[in-house]
């Protein structure tokens, strides 16, 4: 009796913020039994598994953006755990038993940004050789320079891109070098990336690609709508807030003309005076990018759906060939 009071009510364990791969794979080891697991990737035979054996921890207020970096990582064999903003960041590192192998630190997040995370997990003694590896849109020197400055020991930009982010989490952890993977040859569109370059940072994972846009026309529709309410209201910080997400769901996705279109004005209202932000609200903007999110997602969607017929033809004609063997 004893024994069945301490056992757990649960039979498994899942951390929010989680994503919807997380969610199965926590239901799959529920209902085989055995103890709780945290993030990691399903069953994926293809797959290099290039970064198995590293645990890491991702750092990241945008949501979408969140689901991509940890599917993809944990693809690649990674143990992912996840924190939505920099004061939870904090938290999971003074607390991971055992220490996370590098933390995957956004720079932009409400509450406190990555550098003041980094030099908050900095002042512990533990944590003075963690590598921290900053991701963020923002390149330049001068941004490169910051990070450094802030106790980080790499950077990687957004949109994701898988290649450059497996081969600098190997290098900071000293584990080996990285392989690449097949790329697709596709041309692209005149508001969106080509397909070799969206579904590369994806790892060439149709599938995956095909789930994260599958809710990206209705979580776009949802940001607007706040965004709509803020500039309602006035609210210039708000306004500049949502249009950086918008910039970093569309430029993860590959909407390349709605991301460039929102980071113009995130950066137009930060730089601008009182009344001209005032200005710059009275314009139509959220037409604008509502008719660009509706444009992009329509050719991601088509441009995604056109190479499924050309696989499925290829997959049929290799069964004939194999049939008449």
């Amino acid at each position: 009796d004893a024994q069945k009071q301490d056992a757990p009510p649960f039979g498994a364990l899942l951390t929010k913020p989680f994503t919807p791969r997380q969610l199965a794979d926590a239901v799959q080891h529920a209902l085989r039994g055995g103890p709780p697991h945290s993030f990691e990737p399903l069953s994926q035979p293809a797959r290099t598994q290039r970064l198995r054996g590293i645990r890491l921890l991702l750092v990241e207020d945008n949501e979408l953006n969140r689901q991509v970096a940890a599917e993809l990582l944990a693809d690649e064999g990674a143990e992912v755990e996840l924190a939505e903003d920099g004061v939870q960041g904090v938290a999971r590192v003074m607390a991971a038993d055992p220490p996370y192998d590098l933390v995957i630190m956004d720079m932009q997040m409400p509450g406190i940004d990555g550098r003041e995370a980094t030099r908050r997990i900095r002042e512990d003694d533990r944590f003075k050789r963690l590598p921290i590896l900053a991701m963020t849109a923002n390149v330049s020197i001068a941004d490169k320079d910051a990070c450094l400055a802030a106790g980080m020991n790499g950077h990687v930009g957004k949109p994701i891109n898988l290649e450059k982010l497996v081969e600098t989490v190997l290098t900071l952890t000293g584990h080996g070098t990285v392989t690449p993977l097949r790329r697709l040859e596709t041309a692209g569109t005149t508001e969106i990336e080509s397909v070799d370059s969206f579904l590369g940072r994806f790892g060439d994972d149709i599938d995956l690609f095909r789930s994260v846009l599958s809710i990206f026309r209705p979580q776009m529709s949802k940001t607007l709508n706040m965004l709509e309410t803020c500039i309602q209201a006035r609210d210039v910080e708000g306004t500049a807030a949502i249009l950086h997400t918008i910039k970093g769901s569309a430029g993860t996705l590959g909407a390349s003309m709605l991301s460039a279109r929102a980071g113009e004005l995130e950066a137009q209202l930060k730089e601008a005076d009182a009344q001209a932000a005032a200005d710059l609200l009275e314009q139509p903007i959220l037409d604008e990018l509502k008719r660009l999110m509706m444009r992009s997602a329509d050719q991601l969607e088509a441009a995604i759906g056109a190479i499924q017929p050309q696989m499925a033809h290829g997959e049929e004609g290799g069964k004939k060939a194999s049939d008449s063997d």
